[in-house]
């Protein structure tokens, strides 16, 4: 067996030409290896090393997730939690949190205009206060508690029925 003209000492590898040779010595691998031997280490092999690679990357990808935070308001990245935190607390992000806040309020007073137009919105507060005075008429009378199962039954299905033919507003409350 012939022995190759070209070697590197260091990662203990052996090369058929010069070319390879100092490709290998611009490589990460012979300079991490290089690292290890000014501290008296013993070389890595190829495989070796690009396992601890993909290690190190995973965790770095694990840390970033950890530490890294995203402005959506203000659509900017911050690579560490201390970096977001002043974010937070500068005036253009309290700025932007403003002006988002007046077209936010913008938004629902339109869309409440449209429904003023349309006459949705008037019909529902007139509808939400009779069921509010229904409320306080049933809650004073002594009889309140008494209502049948079946009675229940039929309201729930009235009221059902009727919200089956209205078109709600975005700006109304489901909980309501």
């Amino acid at each position: 067996m012939s022995n190759p003209g070209f070697t590197c000492i260091t990662c203990r590898v052996a090369f058929n030409n010069a070319d390879l040779q100092r490709f290998h010595y611009k490589s990460d691998w012979h300079r991490y290896n290089l690292k290890r031997k000014v501290v008296e280490m013993p070389a890595v092999t190829a495989e070796d090393f690009k396992q601890r690679v993909l290690a190190q990357q995973a965790q770095n990808a694990e840390a970033e997730k950890d530490t890294a935070t995203f402005c959506k308001l203000c659509s900017k990245h911050f690579s560490t939690w201390n970096s977001y935190s002043n974010h937070l607390q500068s005036k253009k992000h309290k700025e932007a949190e403003m002006k988002s806040k007046k077209k936010l309020e913008t938004d629902v007073a339109r869309e409440n205009a449209k429904n003023r137009e349309k006459g949705l919105l008037e019909d529902e507060t007139e509808e939400d206060e009779n069921k509010a005075k229904e409320a306080g008429a049933t809650a004073q009378s002594p009889s309140a508690g008494r209502r049948s199962k079946p009675q229940e039954a039929e309201e729930d299905e009235d009221e059902w029925e009727d919200v089956e033919e209205e078109a709600l507003p975005v700006t109304r409350c489901l909980s309501a």
